[in-house]
């Protein structure tokens, strides 16, 4: 699991965008690396429940194999107003196994909603390895306008005795039809690496496409394709395709 959680895109699109009171999505993803490492696979189910306006709660389950080895991961996180333009994030994920993810980590974020279209966010992530601590801090802009988003996020990450790393993302989002949408993602930087034994880090350059697309009222189809070089570790690529349900 990386340090900097949302370098590359999670299964989660940005923001609580819940358009039913209750979502289900099922997938799986596989990304092929280089330099003789076995393939990642992952398998997720993730859920969404809208309690009220810019409040919702979502979970996910996901079971992992990474370096040869099987991890399983649970998330719960919570979206809340604490004002008309004021929104607070709180998300924390554990794994009971924890042989190359992390055993747990806590975030919490702030957001805030400007004119024109505005927004802002800083948050602070706190992970524990087997072996390793790290902290990594957030802070965002992004932009509204038309049926378009850009956003631009920096990453700071310091692992404890061993330094810090930086790290930058782009996105660019175009909303089509009611609910879906398909957006482009780049991110360069220093990102910190867990291998399972350690945490190593290395320059990372990554290009990505994500969207969603509403087949019905109440089917859709979530995706993701990944371009990723982890310095002289490894490059990988991969896909991920999930089913989601409305109710």
């Amino acid at each position: 699991m990386k340090l900097l959680l949302g370098l590359t895109a999670a299964c989660l699109l940005a923001g609580p965008a819940w358009g039913a009171p209750l979502e289900l999505e099922i997938g799986a993803g596989r990304e092929n690396l280089d330099r003789g490492y076995a393939d990642w696979q992952s398998r997720y189910l993730e859920a969404g429940y809208q309690l009220g306006p810019r409040q919702s709660v979502y979970g996910l389950l996901r079971e992992t194999e990474r370096f040869g080895q099987r991890d399983h991961e649970l998330l719960a996180g919570y979206y809340h107003p604490l004002a008309p333009a004021w929104t607070l994030v709180l998300e924390g994920n554990f794994s009971p196994s924890h042989q190359v993810l992390a055993k747990w980590s806590a975030f919490g974020e702030i957001q805030r909603s400007l004119p024109d279209g505005w927004g802002i966010q800083a948050g602070l992530r706190r992970t524990e390895y087997n072996q390793d601590r790290t902290a990594t801090a957030n802070l965002g802009l992004e932009r509204y306008w038309a049926n378009h988003r850009a956003a631009y996020t920096l990453y700071a990450s310091h692992l404890e005795g061993s330094g810090s790393s930086t790290a930058h993302r782009l996105q660019f989002d175009h909303y089509y039809a009611e609910r879906s949408r398909i957006g482009l993602y780049a991110a360069v930087g220093r990102e910190l690496e867990n291998l399972g034994s350690s945490v190593l880090a290395s320059d990372v350059r990554s290009l990505g496409l994500i969207g969603r697309h509403w087949l019905t009222p109440d089917w859709a189809v979530s995706y993701e394709l990944i371009h990723q070089r982890q310095g002289d570790l490894y490059t990988r690529h991969g896909a991920r395709l999930g089913l989601r349900r409305a109710f």
